[in-house]
């Protein structure tokens, strides 16, 4: 009878183990990241905006840069997407900039994607579906795609959308920003608490 109970018990613990260790990774999951601690500055690489100049990341010295790197057919990418539109406009006053790089290798196919209401086609039936916030800076990787030495360096894994925060100096803040599809709310919480130190 003892022994009964005691197995008992211990499946009851064992439940209620693998429950609160579930809850707490679905919250980690949806907290802000820890600020990196040793900060390397951003490889300074050219892209190409949609009149085809040339644009670096250090244009963009002394402000926040959030870098959003995605591609054409992404559906976590068009979530992400979503989400960063609400954080763009609860931060649109601060001393922040959003950019949206794409690695699509075809230009067409990447300006379609970012155009609003854009017509879908059998080439591209995300067209219209990465409409960014207004403000934001779009840009590409002038038709070179993964094989863009930026991409390769800091998305090795191809593992889309990826999130990156450089400081005023130029300097990663963090390469695992929170995703901000469910939550846009932890990513302006945390952005906010970079922006106040």
């Amino acid at each position: 009878m003892i022994i009964k109970i005691s197995k008992s018990i211990v499946f009851i613990l064992l439940i209620i183990s693998i429950s609160f260790s579930y809850s707490q990774q679905k919250t980690d999951k949806d907290q802000p990241k820890t600020i990196l601690q040793d900060t390397t500055e951003i490889m300074d690489f050219p892209f190409k905006d949609l009149l085809d100049n040339t644009v670096y990341i250090s244009d963009f010295r002394g402000k926040y840069v959030v870098i959003d790197m995605w591609y054409s057919g992404c559906g976590f990418c068009i979530s992400c997407n979503k989400g960063l539109k609400k954080v763009h406009k609860s931060l649109i006053k601060e001393n922040i900039i959003f950019l949206s790089i794409s690695v699509d290798d075809n230009k067409e196919i990447w300006m379609q994607s970012i155009t609003k209401d854009a017509l879908k086609s059998k080439s591209n039936p995300w067209a219209g579906k990465y409409y960014p916030a207004p403000g934001t800076v779009t840009l590409y990787t002038g038709g070179r795609g993964h094989n863009n030495e930026f991409v390769k360096k800091y998305v090795p894994n191809n593992s889309y959308p990826k999130l990156l925060l450089i400081d005023p100096t130029g300097k990663i803040v963090t390469d695992d920003l929170p995703r901000p599809d469910n939550h846009p709310e932890n990513l302006v919480s945390y952005l906010q608490q970079i922006l106040k130190m």
